[in-house]
């Protein structure tokens, strides 16, 4: 119980110090995370999947497998899984094939992911890592990768429109930083 009691405490005062840096910069005009104002966007799950991915990357995971239980796998590990207590471990279909998770955690099964949430492949092209195109030999299409292992295929139009968006998104998000 002491343990539960201390991490609720940490996460109450997590909130109200990520308010007060919110409002110090101008984004809140609140300090309180309880202000309805810092939650007019809390219903909005598109939008709270971006920012989970701007703040989780690169803690993805991608399913690769979804036969009776879902195999995922990240960047560093081939095979992985969702944690038996998670509530992700027993379903086989799920909105997208991309998870960002905050904590992996090693069982004797192997590698687990515990807290998930699937997230957009939008999200990952904005707010994921380096994005690159790659030429596929004999096809039209292009390939848009993130950080050389996620990739997404497109046709070159489509493809360039996205890098063009991405760079230009990362130029106003460096002018509000420097703001």
């Amino acid at each position: 119980v002491l343990c539960t009691v201390y991490c609720v405490q940490m996460i109450h005062d997590m909130k109200f110090q990520l308010a007060g840096m919110l409002c110090h910069a101008g984004l809140l005009s609140s300090n309180s995370p309880a202000d309805p104002s810092s939650n007019i966007y809390s219903t909005n799950d598109r939008l709270v999947s971006a920012i989970l991915t701007a703040g989780l990357y690169p803690r993805v995971a991608k399913v690769t497998c979804m036969r009776r239980k879902p195999m995922i796998k990240t960047e560093k590990h081939k095979r992985c899984s969702f944690h038996p207590a998670s509530i992700a471990a027993d379903k086989n279909e799920f909105p997208t094939q991309f998870a960002i998770y905050n904590n992996m955690t090693k069982l004797a099964t192997g590698n687990t992911i515990f807290d998930a949430t699937f997230v957009t492949p939008f999200s990952l092209l904005f707010f994921g890592g380096q994005v690159a195109l790659e030429k596929v030999k004999g096809e039209k299409d292009k390939v848009v990768t993130i950080d050389n292992w996620i990739q997404f295929n497109a046709p070159e139009t489509t493809a360039q429109q996205v890098l063009e968006l991405r760079h230009q998104l990362d130029n106003v998000l460096w002018q509000l930083y420097q703001e």
